[in-house]
């Protein structure tokens, strides 16, 4: 199953022990190089105000929505993470970069984000560009992520054939199996 990450904004955090609801998703972090979700941010509402916890994605049960966790000890301070500190001071954020094809040509800022739900591998890049959504990326065509954008692969011509290919009819593919087979005689 698929999973678009902004489904998971804003969904209530339940713990798997006790189906205690912990508080909601207020972000996700990607690791740039292995394009795997590393885990999610949670806001947990105490008496005034909400603090920020982190549970990674060793924790996650189930992406929903609801995001459902082992426990309640599952969350922490994002900031005692070591595994994640790395990706954290890291100015690859992947949401929010800009995106480029390798010849320059500019798709948008990556806007959002698929993840497969099994393994939170990352399966497709969203780019927007004002208020219109462009066509999304495979995570198989991104050539590098830098500080400054996400670089994919040239798409002009896999569309160009893709287009040739759709306009064949099923006319033209007979008459090219016809003109293939000896005629008899």
């Amino acid at each position: 199953m698929q999973l678009r990450l902004s489904m998971t904004a804003s969904a209530p955090v339940l713990a798997a022990d006790t189906r205690e609801e912990l508080g909601f998703v207020s972000g996700v972090l990607l690791h740039p190089d292995r394009g795997v979700v590393e885990g999610f941010f949670v806001q947990v509402p105490e008496f005034v105000h909400a603090q920020t916890h982190f549970v990674h994605s060793c924790d996650v049960l189930d992406v929903g929505p609801p995001l459902l966790i082992r426990s309640n000890d599952a969350l922490g301070d994002p900031q005692e993470v070591l595994r994640v500190q790395q990706v954290l001071s890291d100015p690859r954020t992947v949401l929010g970069q800009p995106m480029l094809t390798e010849d320059g040509q500019r798709l948008g800022r990556c806007a959002d984000a698929q993840v497969d739900a099994a393994t939170l591998s990352l399966t497709w890049l969203f780019p927007k560009r004002w208020f219109r959504w462009g066509a999304p990326v495979a995570a198989a065509d991104i050539v590098r992520i830098t500080p400054q954008a996400i670089l994919v692969k040239s798409r002009l011509r896999p569309i160009i054939e893709a287009e040739q290919e759709q306009k064949t009819t099923v006319a033209d593919v007979l008459s090219a199996v016809e003109s293939q087979t000896p005629s008899e005689g």
